[in-house]
């Protein structure tokens, strides 16, 4: 069974502490933090890995610069970059609490934005989750990562390559990033619509209590996913309305383009939902065709045997005068009778289409 690692006895920070206090507050996450900087134009591109928010340069002013920070247990190296870059406390305490709703919020010199990334882990057999934030700056984006994983590998990829990525401001990057981060919602949709194809067809063939029992699961993730997928769609669509004034005019096109996968992804959420309530009504009625099937067959055994109980209860009497009683053939007419009552009946049942 495919289940999510939800949030579920997540950790909270002490009570009472100072807003803005730099904490960890997650999962056990990456211990080696790894800082990936990639710089850019349209004529060049630099990637490479910083273990040191000092050690951090740029080759040129005229460039596009993604810091890409992986592993989120040392609040001292988030609050080194925050103190570079002159970022709200508060914004990078919201960054340390992985348990945060995706948002979007604008502060004097940042747009940041919070998103949920999902991802199904092939060897393990589950689904996963893992808080992505973005800090857009001018010709700089800043995004903190839980895990190392490969969901941005294409957008560095394309800007290899030498794709509109590098014709592009630092707001087409965001664009690039925040679609990677839709785009796994589909593909841990089409994980759960495999494991509701396999579900249909055991629940038509065998309907278990063990089936029902994933099916409630299932349900359970599907809720799990619509209450991250949900603010996403906000995100964007304050982004296509360009409330921030973030959004370069020609680009708006894009972030629309996610904003309607959003919305798919949620329609998709719902007629799977929909699809398990109707499973769930589809074993309920199995069980109670079983039951009915089970109480049928025990009625026809009932009403078979009730003639032959009231012969046997009226032969069984102590009474001296019942005459059958002395006859030489009594015992083998009780049981000739007793046959012929029992092959009529059934007889009568099956013309009836009750067997």
């Amino acid at each position: 069974m495919n289940k999510i690692k939800r949030d579920v006895n997540m950790p909270r920070a002490k009570v009472n502490t100072k807003p803005g206090t730099l904490q960890h507050i997650g999962k056990k996450g990456k211990e080696n933090v790894e800082i990936i900087v990639t710089e850019y134009n349209e004529d060049m591109y630099i990637i490479e890995s910083k273990k040191d928010i000092n050690e951090l340069k740029f080759e040129t002013n005229d460039s596009i610069k993604w810091i890409n920070l992986i592993g989120l247990k040392d609040a001292n190296i988030v609050r080194d970059i925050g103190e570079k870059f002159k970022l709200h406390t508060l914004l990078l305490e919201d960054v340390l609490n992985t348990y945060h709703k995706p948002k979007i919020e604008d502060y004097n010199n940042c747009t940041f934005v919070i998103a949920k990334l999902f991802k199904y882990d092939e060897e393990k057999n589950e689904i996963k989750s893992e808080q992505i934030s973005f800090v857009l700056l001018k010709d700089i984006l800043i995004t903190f990562q839980e895990f190392p994983n490969s969901t941005f590998d294409n957008v560095i990829e394309r800007i290899e390559e030498g794709s509109n990525i590098r014709k592009n401001n630092v707001d087409y990057l965001f664009y690039a990033l925040i679609d990677a981060v839709v785009d796994s919602y589909f593909l841990v949709l089409e994980e759960i619509d495999n494991r509701i194809d396999l579900l249909e067809e055991q629940l038509i063939s065998n309907p278990e209590k063990k089936v029902l029992q994933e099916i409630y699961e299932l349900k359970r993730e599907l809720i799990y996913i619509g209450n991250y997928i949900w603010p996403i769609r906000n995100i964007l669509g304050s982004l296509t309305k360009n409330e921030f004034g973030i959004i370069n005019e020609k680009n708006i096109y894009y972030f629309r383009d996610v904003h309607d996968h959003t919305i798919q992804i949620i329609d998709m959420v719902e007629t799977y939902r929909d699809v398990l309530s109707g499973m769930i009504d589809t074993y309920i009625s199995s069980i109670g065709n079983k039951t009915n099937e089970v109480m049928k067959v025990l009625t026809i055994f009932s009403t078979i045997f009730i003639p032959l109980t009231f012969l046997s209860g009226v032969y069984g009497m102590n009474f001296t005068n019942i005459p059958e009683h002395k006859w030489k053939y009594g015992y083998l007419m009780f049981w000739g009778i007793s046959a012929v009552t029992s092959i009529i009946m059934v007889r009568f049942f099956k013309k009836k289409g009750w067997l």
